[in-house]
């Protein structure tokens, strides 16, 4: 029982404000119906008539002033969320070498290109995370080479290599090995609060030496006010 009437708030009133004035509706009128049990006890002298008075005239202007409150609350919220554009994007990518992947925001605007330059054996940072002033150690592992063009903000995780790059600098490059157990250390990631929030996350889910393939697992989320 109580976790049908748990799916049944989550679905008509799912958020705070409206389930607080539900909630205390509810206890109003249970308070009304039981009126001629509790009023005795704190020094109320009320009638038959009186109380059935009451609750004739007080339980449906309770219902109604609560119902118009509670519309008035969902409406609110509902308007605030419109109001703030969402636009997420979680993708898997399968790139050969020198195949490229471009990242587009819901109004067209390329935010990436991402170029799978090379396959290779290289000595990486442990994909563990450092406590205290322990040493990086470094391990022989399949890596990916990738560009990201524009270059932008884009910072490596800990089990992440960053590239030397040439003038224009345009580009970032990145090595990355195949994700272990910690998304954060073996992604590249960007962020931005200002004006709209921004958040992009790049890491690799799989190496195919053999058929010269990588695929990539990309996330990007952008929130606007319309």
């Amino acid at each position: 029982m109580e976790e049908l009437k748990k799916t049944i708030l989550d679905l008509w009133l799912p958020s705070k404000w409206p389930r607080l004035v539900a909630t205390a509706t509810i206890s109003l009128i249970g308070g009304i119906l039981s009126l001629s049990l509790w009023a005795p006890k704190i020094g109320l002298t009320l009638t038959e008539l009186q109380i059935s008075t009451i609750r004739i005239v007080g339980t449906p202007w309770l219902l109604l002033v609560a119902l118009a409150l509670i519309h008035y609350l969902v409406v609110r919220e509902k308007n605030s969320s419109l109001a703030l554009r969402p636009w997420k994007i979680r993708d898997k990518k399968t790139l050969t070498i020198g195949e490229k992947y471009d990242l587009f925001d819901n109004d067209g605007n390329r935010i990436t290109r991402i170029t799978l330059k090379q396959i290779s054996n290289q000595l990486m940072p442990e994909p563990y995370i450092r406590l205290g002033d322990a040493p990086l150690k470094y391990i022989q592992t399949e890596t990916a080479t990738f560009s990201f063009d524009p270059m932008g903000f884009i910072f490596p995780g800990q089990g992440v290599k960053s590239l030397p790059i040439d003038k224009p600098y345009s580009e970032s490059l990145f090595v990355l090995s195949k994700k272990t157990y910690n998304e954060e250390t073996d992604s590249v990631f960007s962020f931005s609060t200002q004006g709209h929030e921004l958040f992009f996350r790049c890491f690799v889910d799989h190496i195919n030496p053999a058929k010269q393939e990588v695929e990539l697992d990309v996330y990007f989320l952008k929130i606007e006010k319309v």
